[in-house]
């Protein structure tokens, strides 16, 4: 059986880099109202204890937002220059996606709308 070869590679960077063989998207997060991470992965190194850092920071930065706003939020303060999520508020669950400026938004919310409908 004949397969085509990709002539994609993957290229590893050292977090916060912002060239464009950077990784798209850096972080899927599903955090409870209260606080609490219920998943968690990061594309890209972060130690254990820089984890519960990044929850915490987020939490808040989503938490205070009122109802009725955008579901993007720039977040170069958090996770470096060029990075955005998109979240989604459920019932109990905050769905979040943090991507780099390389990424389509509006691809990254239907993402967040797909994964919520599988959770």
């Amino acid at each position: 059986m004949f397969m085509p070869s990709c002539p994609c590679k993957a290229v590893p960077i050292s977090p916060g880099s912002s060239s464009s063989s950077a990784t798209m998207i850096q972080a899927v997060m599903v955090i409870s109202t209260l606080g609490k991470p219920r998943l968690l992965k990061f594309y890209n190194f972060q130690d254990p204890e820089k984890h519960q850092e990044l929850v915490r920071s987020i939490f808040q930065l989503l938490s205070a937002r009122p109802e009725g706003v955008s579901n993007f939020v720039e977040t170069d303060a958090i996770f470096g220059p060029g990075t955005k999520l998109v979240y989604k508020h459920l019932a109990t669950l905050y769905f979040v996606f943090v991507f780099d400026s390389s990424e389509n938004e509006l691809a990254m919310l239907d993402l967040v709308q797909a994964a919520h409908s599988f959770g």
